[in-house]
């Protein structure tokens, strides 16, 4: 039988972190937080979804808590979600059909973006893999990370997997968005000087 960890890393989410996981705990298997150093009441909200919250000091490379995190997994099949994306629809029978049905497949998740234009919110969704085997798949990239194979080998297959998400990262006061550009910005020159190539 196929059971299903949802993974999340975070850091001082108190503010969203229970609506996240409210809904989501009552179709997953099990739920894996990895905080990464968070000073509020994160781990508290986590602890009443889940008994898996671990610690993981942060090291300016989001593939490394990524892959920390699919780790400590307690199921071999991984949905990874972001702390600022909330799921609004998810058909689980669907869902465990296709991963039965293509069991060394990466699922791609529809994932809605919101943002500000000229005062208005705007929207856009686009296809984005965040369901896989980690016994065939990590992450990769300090930013912007990856889904790749164990086995450089492989040429994976997606599908298109039935799972609704809203990203609200885009949104936020001027300095939330400052602070968060300015921590990819270190993330980004970091990733260059490692590959310059790339």
């Amino acid at each position: 039988m196929i059971s299903l960890s949802l993974c999340m890393i975070v850091k001082n989410e108190e503010a969203v972190l229970e609506r996240i996981l409210k809904p989501v705990s009552q179709v997953m298997d099990a739920i894996l937080i990895a905080d990464t150093g968070s000073s509020d009441r994160t781990k508290e909200i986590a602890e009443q979804y889940t008994s898996q919250v671990f610690d993981f000091p942060w090291c300016d490379d989001f593939s490394a808590a990524r892959n920390f995190a699919i780790q400590k997994a307690a199921n071999d099949w991984i949905l990874f979600l972001d702390s600022d994306e909330f799921v609004d629809a998810f058909d689980m029978p669907k869902l465990l059909e296709q991963l039965q049905a293509m069991p060394a497949s990466i699922g791609h998740i529809h994932i809605k973006s919101l943002y500000e234009n000229n005062g208005q919110t705007m929207s856009s969704t686009e296809p984005i893999a965040r369901l896989f085997s980690r016994k065939l798949y990590h992450f990769e990239g300090r930013i912007h990370e990856q889904i790749v194979p164990l086995d450089a080998s492989t040429e994976p297959d997606y599908f298109d997997a039935p799972v609704y998400v809203t990203h609200v990262g885009y949104q936020g006061n001027e300095a939330y968005r400052t602070e968060k550009a300015n921590r990819n910005l270190k993330l980004l020159l970091q990733e260059l000087e490692a590959q310059p190539d790339d």
